[in-house]
């Protein structure tokens, strides 16, 4: 299967090593605009077509499958070209900025159902599937409480400078950490009633500490705590479901493991650990999809509808918080 790569920075490298390291799979475009990274990649893939055009890309009538690894205001104009050249994309959350956003590319996706997939790689943790199966199953009864949390440390050196203003980031801890706890918990829990928040921002507006609240219609009460300016090492987070007969949770470990532990009365069961589960995620879910385009089937993990949900929940956060301050 021939793949592209558009955008090939820190996300891209991971892509095109993944691509790189699968039998199934040759690397057979690279774009970006930057001559520099587009060097880099090149080196890997002396046989991919090296441009800064995606028109190259999206004409490309023999690359099968193209995945997205941009700047978040990159990722609906670049997917709707994309869709519109009749390719199959994998695209980096999230599938947009804001609702208004979201909404064009479901339009130009639903000319090309299954063709656009939204990568959520928590749901390709195995910690984070036996949390949603605890659930699904009813290991640990009705769920009533859910508590959550990610932490992370934004260094302005060395970042993109697009993830320091908001018009090209849309957001920050939120809508770039966030959204994640947010997918696990529509996938586990469906779409909430209601959504209160409370943010701290930094002086650009981008907010940097974060506390949501989401309450299920037919489920628990959630609770995200969010923060970037923690100095952990590598993305740190938890999440804790409390049920009427148990709890269950996978939480992140310095020395970078994952792990899956579940309690139902006073019987701890042994504890499930992911080794190399950052890495590991992104690789399955590549997988996946690579599966789903050599067997000419459609994409069904993480539709666009899902993304656009979770843009809707950040949105509604975005709108109802009550102002912190910023720090």
């Amino acid at each position: 299967m021939r793949v592209a790569v558009v955008g090939v920075g820190a996300m891209g490298r991971i892509q095109v090593d993944s691509y790189l390291d699968d039998d199934r799979t040759a690397v057979r475009g690279l774009c970006d605009i930057s001559a520099e990274a587009l060097s880099e990649a090149a080196r890997r893939c002396p046989e991919a077509t090296v441009t800064s055009d995606l028109a190259v890309i999206a004409t490309d009538t023999s690359i099968d499958l193209v995945s997205v690894c941009l700047p978040h205001v990159d990722h609906v104009p670049t997917a709707t070209t994309l869709l519109e050249a009749d390719k199959r994309v994998v695209l980096e959350k999230p599938i947009a900025m804001n609702c208004r956003d979201a909404a064009r590319l479901l339009k130009a996706s639903s000319a090309r159902p299954g063709a656009l997939v939204v990568k959520s790689y928590l749901r390709h943790t195995r910690s984070c599937q036996l949390l949603h199966a605890a659930v699904a199953d009813g290991l640990i009864g009705s769920p009533r409480l859910v508590t959550s949390s990610f932490a992370s440390l934004r260094r302005d050196e060395g970042v993109p400078r697009w993830r320091l203003r908001s018009e090209e980031s849309g957001g920050g801890a939120l809508l770039d950490s966030g959204i994640h706890l947010i997918d696990f918990l529509h996938w586990t829990f469906g779409t909430e009633r209601t959504v209160t928040a409370s943010l701290r921002t930094d002086e650009s507006g981008i907010d940097l500490d974060d506390v949501v609240t989401l309450e299920f219609e037919h489920g628990p009460l959630a609770v995200i705590t969010l923060t970037q300016r923690s100095n952990v090492s590598g993305p740190c987070f938890r999440i804790e479901v409390f049920g009427d007969s148990g709890r269950a949770l996978v939480e992140t470990t310095p020395s970078g493991e994952m792990h899956f532990r579940a309690e139902v009365g006073t019987e701890r069961r042994p504890d499930r650990i992911e080794a190399g589960w950052w890495l590991a995620a992104h690789r399955a879910a590549l997988g996946t999809y690579v599966d789903r385009v050599s067997r000419g089937e459609p994409f069904d993990e993480e539709n666009p509808e899902d993304a656009a949900l979770n843009v809707a929940t950040v949105d509604a956060a975005y709108h109802v918080a009550a102002p912190a301050g910023s720090q």
